[in-house]
């Protein structure tokens, strides 16, 4: 059936394929709590994807200790969602059940992104000494997580999939 939920949990769960589905699970959760379960690929014209928008724009965030002003999503997080929904549209397009068109030539419009002030980052010297500091192991280990991150650019979620195969000697 053209049920955009059902399509769209068959779609994450059977047809996409990479690893990093968190992005589409928390796009389906979204869905399943604030719109119909009846809605269809067809529904979706700009008024129903604006409705869409503004969910994502507007609900609670869990940020709220490092940045106790913000009201709702950051534009980036808004903008990786509407990306990953519509790649699963693109996929849908090439199938029987087609979206609605307008999900080609729509855009968000994202609400400003909250002051980033509270935001702090060390300098090189405060670093070497964090980077040269005699902790206890349990420390250290976080230390060099942290440093290995800051080095390589790595988000927490890929250190976390790096093991010895990874590293190669002198590279």
């Amino acid at each position: 059936k053209n049920n955009l939920i059902d399509l769209f949990e068959y779609w994450i769960k059977n047809i996409y394929t990479r690893d990093d589905k968190r992005v589409f699970f928390t796009v389906l959760k979204s869905l399943k709590d604030n719109f119909s379960p009846t809605l269809t690929l067809g529904d979706l014209n700009s008024d129903v994807l604006n409705k869409i928008r503004h969910t994502w724009i507007h609900q609670k965030v869990k940020t709220k200790k490092k940045f106790p002003d913000q009201k709702g999503m950051f534009d980036s997080t808004t903008k990786k969602r509407w990306q990953s929904f519509k790649q699963f549209l693109k996929y849908q397009d090439a199938t029987e059940f087609k979206p609605h068109p307008d999900y080609l030539t729509f855009k968000i419009n994202l609400a400003s992104i909250p002051s980033r002030e509270n935001i702090f980052h060390l300098y090189m010297p405060e670093f070497k000494v964090l980077f040269n500091a005699d902790l206890p192991p349990h420390l250290a280990y976080v230390r060099n997580l942290y440093c290995l991150a800051c080095f390589t650019g790595l988000r927490i979620s890929d250190i976390q999939k790096v093991s010895t195969d990874s590293v190669i000697a002198n590279h």
